[in-house]
């Protein structure tokens, strides 16, 4: 399944203010828990998502997984979650060319997070070219600019790619990785 806001197939760059910056069609979650849950197989492009009550975009003990070019700002928990969870194996995630910031209030207010867990095997996460934290027109994330858990039950967490991405003025660290002694994180 895609969602395209911008209709990027032909290199359009969205639409335009009047001012001559960029707006994206918005995704309102209006108070929900999540503005956004992904599926198996899906891509999300060219949105303005903005504010949920925990998770911008949420994907549990899903694979192949694309969220790229939107624009993920104000959420109460944090900006983009991916968690496995259910001892499975999980992979395929692209989280490309995002602006996450402002994220938190509530707990939390990681601009991505990652938890791999209950004997989960996960692979194959590009996190690229994202801007992560403040801007000259956002405050940072509350939290964590990147926060990666590998926990419990022998998880294990591969072939994560980690560049190119501008991670300033988050609360936290800037890329946190929390590995416990029980499980595998590899090919970072």
């Amino acid at each position: 399944t895609t969602l395209w806001g911008q209709g990027f197939e032909n290199n359009f760059p969205g639409l335009f203010d009047s001012y001559g910056g960029v707006i994206n069609p918005k995704i309102d979650a209006d108070g929900n828990v999540n503005a956004v849950v992904m599926g198996t197989d899906t891509e999300l492009m060219g949105f303005l998502i903005d504010p949920a009550l925990f998770y911008g975009v949420r994907a549990t003990n899903e694979s192949n997984v694309s969220i790229h070019n939107n624009v993920i700002t104000g959420h109460g928990v944090g900006g983009i979650l991916i968690e496995n969870t259910d001892g499975g194996n999980h992979s395929g995630f692209s989280i490309v060319g995002n602006t996450i910031t402002e994220n938190g209030g509530y707990y939390g207010g990681f601009g991505v997070r990652v938890v791999n867990s209950s004997g989960s095997n996960s692979s194959d996460f590009s996190i690229h070219g994202n801007t992560i934290g403040a801007t000259d027109s956002y405050y940072g994330n509350n939290s964590h600019g990147i926060y990666i858990t590998n926990n419990d039950g022998g998880s294990v967490l591969d072939n994560v790619s980690i560049m190119g991405n501008t991670i300033q003025g988050n609360n936290g660290d800037g890329i946190s990785l929390d590995n416990n002694s029980d499980n595998t994180a590899t090919n970072f």
